[in-house]
């Protein structure tokens, strides 16, 4: 997402959330994940704030590369509850 858009993005069923991330690792970049927690107010940031038992997470693999923009995929199903999340990558 862009640093000057103030707007979250909006998904329904079966949409596909995208997060492209860029790391550097010189052993090579493998796994990544991003996990996504649900905020309990929106607006509300910061640790209090996300709820850390309802959280969705999204996957993808840099291949070994030393460099990578891996992009993480979730497919947006049913037992995906509607409301705000702010993302995390690991």
């Amino acid at each position: 997402m862009p640093a000057n858009r103030t707007e979250p993005e909006t998904y329904t069923i079966d949409d596909t959330i995208r997060v492209p991330v860029t790391l550097r690792d010189e052993e090579g970049v493998a796994h990544v994940r991003t996990i996504f927690r649900r905020m309990r107010r929106p607006g509300n940031l910061g640790p209090r704030g996300l709820d850390p038992d309802d959280t969705l997470e999204s996957r993808g693999n840099g291949g070994g590369q030393k460099q990578a923009t891996v992009e993480t995929i979730l497919k947006v199903r049913d037992e995906h509850e509607p409301g705000d999340s702010l993302g995390d990558s690991c």
